[in-house]
């Protein structure tokens, strides 16, 4: 090791420097800095376009830092916006390592945050003054929210209730009539007996966290 580069090391300042650099691109808020370091491996071009792709590759291999690169250039892009998630960071996320509630259950709740964070994002821009959106461009959005909030009602039980009833009927009946030809009296009675029956259901309603994949799709092609 050279005298100068001894120096380097012992230099305070310079160790302060190295420390200070941020290992994962994901950590790093300042998109300029990413930009400026990333080096391009061919990857790039072939993400820059709009289809629907997987990146993957082993733990630090610069996986977030081209996605966050990628969002950056799409920004500069005319009607174009990107959003970058961690699902590791989203509320629901620590459901997924869990048992406690059943698969659909946490799926549901981890797809609810993506829906949130996308429809934050068009919140911001339909919201910025630098932005020239559309007059219904937020109510659009707010219709977008709330179908992703939206808790659908389904039947959890059902009851079905029969009552039968019996009795019987006793009448009797006189009348007297008179005319010009006479005085006449009739007499007469009636019984019977009659049963009815009353059927009645009753359902046990709850509300359940789902998804209504159409409604949502609709709503999100509204607002964008």
């Amino acid at each position: 090791m050279t005298s100068k580069a001894a120096r380097l090391i012992d230099d305070a300042t310079m160790t302060r420097a190295v420390s200070s650099i941020v290992s994962r691109s994901e950590k790093q808020p300042d998109i300029a800095i990413l930009e400026r370091t990333y080096v391009d491996s061919g990857v790039l071009p072939q993400l820059e376009n709009p289809n629907s792709q997987i990146l993957f590759g082993r733990r630090g291999t610069g996986k977030s830092h081209v996605l966050r690169v990628l969002g950056a250039v799409a920004d500069r892009h005319n009607n174009c916006s990107h959003v970058y998630v961690d699902f590791r960071l989203l509320g629901s996320a620590g459901m997924m390592a869990g048992s406690e509630q059943d698969l659909s259950t946490r799926c549901i709740s981890v797809f609810k945050d993506l829906l949130a964070l996308i429809n934050n994002h068009l919140l911001d821009l339909a919201t910025d003054p630098a932005w020239e959106s559309p007059g219904n461009a937020l109510e659009a959005v707010d219709a977008f929210g709330d179908c992703i909030t939206e808790l659908t009602i389904s039947i959890a039980a059902k009851r079905v209730e029969t009552d039968r009833s019996a009795g019987s009927d006793d009448t009797a009946h006189a009348a007297v009539k008179a005319g010009t030809s006479g005085i006449a009296a009739e007499f007469g009675g009636s019984s019977g007996k009659h049963a009815s029956s009353r059927t009645a259901e009753a359902f046990d309603e709850v509300l359940r966290n789902t998804v209504v994949f159409a409604g949502v799709a609709q709503c999100m092609d509204a607002a964008l």
